[in-house]
């Protein structure tokens, strides 16, 4: 896979450019039927690497031994009970078509996800705090 062009000029270095094409391939002997997030178990078993590439979470757990919750989607959170808690997103954060993400967002999709009955019960139990 090819993601950059193989020498980059220096009139080019640090340049974003916008728009475009990028297509990624691999394979692990399955089929990807949907794109969509609510497909429980295509979830599990095309891993973690394909829906990182489409969608964001709110924190992923840091590396060992530690293993300390790193930011993606919200940047810092705080509870005084760990029962409720409260996340700051990212205020640069969008969708594909360049929308803001917002809060209703996120609460959208934690409180969808768990109602679905395809969910995978390993899910159930991160997700349903309701």
């Amino acid at each position: 896979m090819q993601c950059a062009p193989e020498e980059v000029g220096e009139e080019e270095e640090g340049k974003i450019e916008y728009g475009g094409r990028l297509n990624a391939g691999w394979s692990i002997g399955q089929v990807l039927e949907t794109l969509r997030c609510d497909s429980g178990w295509q979830y599990i078993d095309m891993g973690c690497m394909f829906w990182q590439m489409v969608y964001d979470q709110l924190w992923m757990m840091g590396p060992g031994p530690d293993y300390e919750p790193v930011p993606r989607l919200a940047t810092s959170w705080e509870t005084e009970d760990r029962k409720t808690w409260t996340y700051h997103l990212r205020h640069d954060a969008v969708f594909h078509d360049g929308v803001p993400v917002t809060a209703e967002d996120v609460a959208f999709t934690l409180e969808y996800l768990p109602k679905l009955p395809e969910w995978h019960s390993a899910h159930r139990l991160i997700f349903c705090p309701f």
